[in-house]
């Protein structure tokens, strides 16, 4: 569908990324504003389909996944990224907390990152909650590599941590 009025043009409906059905959205604006374009693209896809998209999940997530992601650009360069994971369906593994959730338990993830154009990627803000597991960070991610992680909370078989970045060591390379 294509609606246009005197201030941009919206552009939406079902379509296929790399052979995956998605539901996709686009705003443009005319005028100079913050937030020039907006790519909004919605699917639930499953393991083959993050390896199909170049998604590196690992093994620490199986199953199907409901994904929204939008993408913000202010029309010179720099984006702002924000992504909503329903992970009811999916099963979670993190061996080295042996840690599992099965299908059929509730979680949940979302992130909100900037990306100047060049540089690292900016994860300002991350979360997960899924079963008993709750953590909220932030990273940061240099030519793919993450190159900073900061947990400031993680609640895990009913222990409470907060955790600070050390100040002196905040520009380190992991």
């Amino acid at each position: 569908r294509l609606k246009l009025d005197a201030k941009g043009f919206d552009v939406g409906g079902d379509a296929a990324l790399n052979g995956i059905p998605v539901r996709a959205a686009w705003r443009q604006e005319f005028a100079p504003t913050p937030v020039m374009a907006r790519y909004t693209v919605a699917a639930t896809i499953d393991e083959r389909q993050r390896e199909t998209l170049g998604l590196p999940i690992a093994d620490y997530l199986r199953g199907p996944t409901a994904a929204e992601v939008t993408v913000d650009s202010d029309g010179k360069g720099s984006f702002r990224v924000a992504g909503n994971f329903k992970l009811d369906a999916s099963t979670m593994a993190l061996d080295v907390i042996d840690w599992r959730k099965p299908a059929g338990v509730p979680g949940q993830a979302s992130y909100s990152a900037k990306w100047e154009g060049r540089g690292p990627l900016q994860v300002e803000r991350a979360s997960l909650q899924a079963g008993d597991l709750k953590a909220q960070g932030s990273a940061v991610f240099d030519d793919g590599a993450l190159t900073q992680a900061d947990i400031r909370d993680l609640e895990y078989a009913g222990n409470v941590f907060g955790m600070m970045p050390h100040p002196e060591r905040n520009s380190e390379k992991l």
